[in-house]
């Protein structure tokens, strides 16, 4: 889950209008009027305003701003620093107000001189207003409460740099006594939080941090320099062209200023942070070069000690290079040439990738193609000239069609040409720079033609999306982090946001971008789009080329010089999903029973239940329930309830996706799901959701080795089987839950693992909807926790709800295999398609299609 989901602290619903200067703020419906204008914000951008609003004139630290707009949970440097830019562009683009950084301790929301004073919480005629009152100071972050915690197992690793971050805190005492007791406090704080971004891996927020801390009064403090070595490398840039100035700086620090590195070739070695790390490169008469490299990396060289170091097993570094100032149009990049591997989830086969090309250098767009410029094909008749779509072999849905046939469905909402969402042949008034989305990947093609250039090939869009050997010296991850995922629709192709390693912008999230490449009768489309997770942007994602969905844009190539783009590169590519392990056959069932056989764990009694509710709003109530065991881990479970209820509920039990509920977070973060599920408690029934073995607190990294990860996979569903039964027996002794009809909701990972294989063996769930999910086809996994072992054993009703572009569970090898594999009867099972991909159902319709089998087989809410 992107920094900028989850539950919030400041509930907008019940936020009272204010005004800022001339602005009316209306925080329950995210709205900042201005006269007859109007803006929506982002939900998270709105908490912020709010908050500084209720303080307005005094200073609020990042650690206030985090508690109270982010429920405390850990966040990147550049959630809250998105959120402080956004808020500024307000009071630039109306005056009344402004934000003032405090360096190192927080921001402040200061009025302006002859403007009217800024209200929170604005009466009705006839009302008093309410009273503001000041949030207590949050604890420090080197203070904890682990009253009620889970006893939690650490490695040696995390407790030596805990241990660490004691002893830098403690030394820093002696070498601060010289200081105020004010400034030492600071300094101490400062050295705590860095600490605990190097316990978490954090080295780029860390660096930040450390550089704001390295004043002469702690520059000769062992335990300071101690927590600095842990987060810099020294390295030197590589670049191609001697007497270039390079600048560095973190690449979580979007917005923070360049540090000068040198002029090449840079003799001296530069401290940086380990990880993404952003770089300028100029000289004059070439273009000024953006790029994103790791470190360590095959594009710097690194140093230990006094021991220089190449990029490591012996692969060539990849030094950076500039382009003649007037060599490229100025909305492309500049991407070198190599002939490293790529790699992309549902395609490779091999860690470090499976295709390898020599490419020549080529240029690639900076940013997708906007509406704007769409419609300049659109208004020059490009959707009538056929010079455009020769030689394209039309296909929906496996049918072959004629160019006239195939135009028929190349109109907008009105039924003039046009992508899907437009009007008239036009785009929405103001969106001239949003990415052109809704266009099927003929239209993309044709387009490209016009422009005279091309569709990237999946080689060429894979070069210039990530780094060099980016699966074994990742930047993918950070570059996702900032882009534009799970929410409700792009941003403008012109913001600078999810910078590339060539200089490009969106080729994670905003809008997916068709590639010349098929798989079989499939388009492809890469980087993912704005409804889903930032992990999607390394999957393979396949669809009808016709498909004009509201995601579906596009980014043009261009080769350079006399090269010429080898036919090799543009044949259809060979999923994973091909592969014979993707066509398994269910094992016997003489081999099932004795899988069976090992799920007999004993059904034991807690020795203690706590009950304590945790979270509520007008309509529900959220309680953590902690089953804690003798001899087993112990059991927590959300229970999130409707309050307006006089009846035994139905529970339904829930398993969610992988992207947030299988990683280290904390256990309450869970209740993000109710952003997807929780219609379930609008219907009136109960949403049960335990804390599966693998997620949230109970999270421990993939082994790295296949022997051990093998046998974590056969011992999982174990757990999982215990979290199932140990939640069921818990509702058995609760009053206001029906236990006998108990129903099970899982999506994406839920319905694939975890609660999904064990409806074969718990016979007290009655139904079960199973979204976004299927048999896994990417790589080998135990049978122990394969769902085509357990498929054929299911015998309750079922629904499947499926997505016909699923990238990840695909259509027919995995989600329509694993329905007819069901061994329930024929009459009680169903599967409903939605022209979607993975996890972007409509939402509406799911909760309706949900509920109605809820309904129908659980009982009626009456």
């Amino acid at each position: 889950m992107s920094a900028d989901q989850g539950p919030f602290s400041v509930d907008l619903a019940g936020e009272p209008d204010f005004t800022l200067g001339d602005l009316l703020i209306r925080p329950s419906s995210r709205e900042v009027v201005a006269g007859d204008s109007r803006e929506v914000l982002e939900p998270r951008v709105m908490q912020v305003l709010v908050v500084l609003a209720r303080r307005r004139g005094q200073v609020v630290s990042r650690d206030q701003l985090i508690d109270e707009c982010w429920a405390g949970r850990v966040v990147g440097e550049d959630a809250i620093n998105r959120c402080i830019a956004r808020i500024r562009r307000l009071a630039e683009a109306h005056g009344g107000f402004s934000i003032e950084t405090i360096a190192r301790v927080g921001y402040r929301l200061t009025e302006l001189a002859g403007t009217p004073k800024a209200q929170v919480g604005v009466a009705e005629p006839g009302q008093t207003a309410p009273e503001i009152q000041e949030s207590p100071e949050p604890p420090s972050p080197t203070s904890t409460d682990t009253a009620g915690e889970p006893q939690r197992r650490r490695s040696k690793w995390t407790i030596g740099l805990a241990a660490a971050a004691v002893l830098a805190v403690g030394a820093s005492y002696f070498v601060f006594t010289h200081l105020s007791s004010q400034q030492r406090a600071k300094d101490v704080k400062a050295m705590s939080e860095i600490a605990a971004l190097v316990a978490k891996d954090q080295y780029s927020a860390a660096f930040v941090l450390s550089r704001a801390s390295r004043m002469d009064r702690v520059r000769e403090d062992p335990a300071f320099e101690a927590l600095w070595r842990k987060i810099i490398v020294p390295m030197r840039p590589l670049v191609s062209q001697p007497g270039a100035t390079v600048y560095f700086k973190s690449y979580d620090d979007e917005n923070g200023e360049w540090i000068l590195a040198g002029t090449t070739p840079i003799e001296t070695w530069i401290e940086a942070p380990r990880g993404a790390v952003r770089l300028k490169v100029t000289k004059d008469g070439f273009r000024t070069g953006y790029f994103v490299v790791a470190i360590p990396g095959p594009s710097v060289e690194v140093g230990e000690s006094d021991t220089p170091k190449r990029f490591p097993f012996n692969q060539p570094s990849i030094p950076l290079s500039l382009i003649d100032e007037d060599a490229l149009p100025r909305d492309m990049v500049f991407v070198p040439h190599t002939n490293v591997p790529v790699y992309l989830a549902g395609w490779s086969r091999g860690i470090l990738g499976g295709e390898q090309h020599d490419i020549p250098a080529f240029a690639i767009g900076r940013s997708e193609v906007t509406n704007r410029q769409f419609k300049e094909f659109v208004d020059a008749g490009g959707y009538e000239q056929a010079e455009y779509w020769q030689d394209l072999k039309f296909t929906r849905e496996g049918r072959t069609l004629s160019w006239p046939d195939a135009r028929r469905y190349f109109i907008d909402a009105t039924g003039r040409a046009g992508p899907a969402g437009w009007q008239l042949s036009t785009y929405p008034r103001g969106e001239e720079d949003m990415p052109v989305g809704g266009i099927s990947w003929y239209e993309a093609v044709a387009y490209a033609r016009y422009r005279k250039q091309m569709l990237p090939t999946i080689h060429h869009w894979l070069r210039a999306a990530f780094t060099p050997y980016d699966a074994m010296f990742p930047t993918s991850a950070v570059i996702a982090s900032h882009s534009r995922f799970l929410t409700y629709g792009p941003v403008s192709a012109l913001t600078e946001q999810g910078a590339g390693p060539w200089g490009t912008y969106h080729m994670a999230g905003n809008v997916r971008e068709w590639v010349w490449n098929s798989a079989g009768d499939e388009a492809v489309a890469l980087g993912s789009g704005w409804p889903e997770y930032a992990s999607n942007s390394a999957l393979a994602y396949t669809a009808d080329p016709m498909s004009r969905l509201p995601d579906h844009g596009m980014r043009l190539m261009l080769p350079l010089g006399e090269s010429q783009v080898e036919t090799t590169l543009l044949e259809p590519i060979r999923l994973v999903r091909d592969t014979p392990f993707a066509n398994r056959a269910p094992v016997s069932d003489d081999a099932f029973a004795a899988m069976r056989f090992q799920f007999t764990t004993p059904h034991t009694a807690p020795s203690q239940v706590t009950v304590s509710p945790v979270e509520e709003s007008a309509l529900w109530v959220a309680e953590e329930v902690v089953l804690t065991f003798t001899e087993q881990d112990r059991t927590t479970i959300y229970v999130v309830r409707p309050k307006a209820h006089d009846k035994p509920l139905q529970p339904i039990v829930y398993s969610g996706v992988g992207d947030c509920c299988y990683m280290r977070r904390p256990n309450r973060a869970v209740l993000e799901q109710l952003q997807i599920a929780g219609f379930v408690v609008n219907s009136g029934r109960a949403l049960i959701m335990p804390i599966w073995a693998g997620g949230y607190e109970r999270y421990s990294p993939a082994p790295t080795d296949m022997a051990t990860s093998f046998d974590v996979e056969r011992s999982r569903p174990l757990l999982w089987q215990h979290d199932l039964s140990a939640t069921i027996d818990y509702l058995e002794t609760r009053p206001d839950m029906r236990a006998d009809r108990i129903g099970y909701l899982g999506i994406s990972r839920g319905a694939a693992f975890a609660g999904a294989i064990n409806l074969a063996i718990e016979k007290r769930i009655a139904a079960a909807v199973l979204a976004s999910g299927g048999i896994w086809l990417n790589d080998p996994v135990h049978p122990m926790i394969d769902l085509v072992n357990y498929a054929p054993r299911i015998t309750i009703p079922v629904l499947m709800l499926s997505g016909r572009y699923d990238h990840i569970y695909p259509y027919e090898q995995s989600q329509k295999r694993t329905f007819e594999l069901l061994g329930t009867p024929a009459d009680r099972k169903t599967q409903i398609t939605y022209d979607t991909g993975h996890f972007t159902m409509p939402p509406n319709r799911v909760a309706a299609d949900v509920t109605d089998w809820f309904d129908r087989h659980l009982g009626r809410i009456e």
